[in-house]
């Protein structure tokens, strides 16, 4: 669908306007509940964040790789993979969280084997919020910690693979959150 510079014009003044009104965060929640009913109206198409997602299928997405799961501090999961093995370390809070808040390095922050296929595109990985953005840098770190869990189980949800072994998982995630990091999620 085209769109012309007025069109343009006229958007980019509604989007300064709301920001003005409601603050940033307020306008990008109000564009985001908008474009969610515009796709609702459109015969429940559902939002993905990654294009890619659909040309993926389902054969990949429909099990869980071997290590897949694995919970550990990003450095051991990582010297416990092997290149070309579709596994990568997700962080639950982010790297980016745990570095700039808590100046906790990359390879000490607990986080989860998911699925990213390499070389390639989509994942479970990929599909999660902090995946390539500052998503959960401000927010505090018990809350951090619950959105990431909450993210990594709505991506196991989707692809159909949300049960026990997932849930152990997550719960091992917080565990050794709290075990590595007593006084940061402290409550």
């Amino acid at each position: 669908m085209a769109v012309g510079i007025g069109e343009a014009k006229l958007a980019a003044k509604a989007g300064i306007a709301a920001i003005r009104t409601l603050g940033v965060k307020g306008a990008v929640k109000f564009f985001w509940d908008d474009a969610l009913k515009k796709a609702a109206s459109l015969g429940g198409m559902l939002l993905r964040r990654n294009k890619d997602e659909a040309a993926e299928g389902a054969e990949a997405a429909a099990r869980l790789l071997p290590d897949e799961l694995a919970v550990d501090t990003a450095g051991a999961l990582r010297r416990a993979g092997t290149k070309g093995d579709d596994i990568t370390p997700h962080h639950i809070p982010s790297a980016k969280h745990m570095s700039e808040n808590h100046g906790v390095r990359w390879n000490d922050g607990i986080a989860i084997n998911m699925e990213q296929p390499t070389p390639g595109s989509g994942g479970r990985h990929r599909r999660t919020f902090t995946y390539g953005t500052q998503a959960d840098r401000d927010l505090g770190s018990r809350d951090a910690l619950a959105r990431g869990i909450w993210d990594a189980r709505q991506r196991y949800i989707e692809d159909g693979l949300y049960g026990p072994e997932v849930r152990r998982a997550l719960q091992e995630v917080i565990r050794q959150n709290k075990a590595k990091y007593p006084n940061i999620f402290q409550k």
